[in-house]
């Protein structure tokens, strides 16, 4: 009985202190607020282009390129929202049947 005595007044002092040092604080962060999904699709994007090696083992060979960037599919409030990436789909063919090669990645806006 005696130990848990001792055990509750150190836990309550314990308390005490952690609280007043809480009580330092002068402003509280706070925490990214989730939005809900907001895909819209007009923010979806379709890029290509073309390219020439100019040095290496397939020098000359000419490249297609296309990239598929979908918009945020949910979105934060505030500075946390450049946190979230837009996803990315690429694909690289070599028209000379050389290296062709697909990616994929995220793409991070700041704004």
């Amino acid at each position: 009985m005696h130990r848990f005595i001792n055990q509750a007044v150190f836990g309550a002092a314990l308390g005490l202190a952690s609280s007043a040092l809480a009580a330092d604080f002068k402003e509280v962060p706070v925490a990214p607020v989730f939005t809900g999904v907001s895909a819209n699709l007009s923010r979806l994007e379709i890029r290509g282009g073309v390219l020439s090696s100019l040095w290496g083992p397939e020098s000359g060979d000419l490249y297609v390129n296309a990239e598929l960037i979908v918009p945020k599919l949910w979105r934060w409030e505030g500075w946390a929202d450049m946190l979230l990436p837009r996803a990315r789909l690429g694909v690289m063919g070599n028209l000379a049947g050389g290296t062709s090669y697909v990616d994929a990645g995220g793409m991070w806006t700041v704004s």
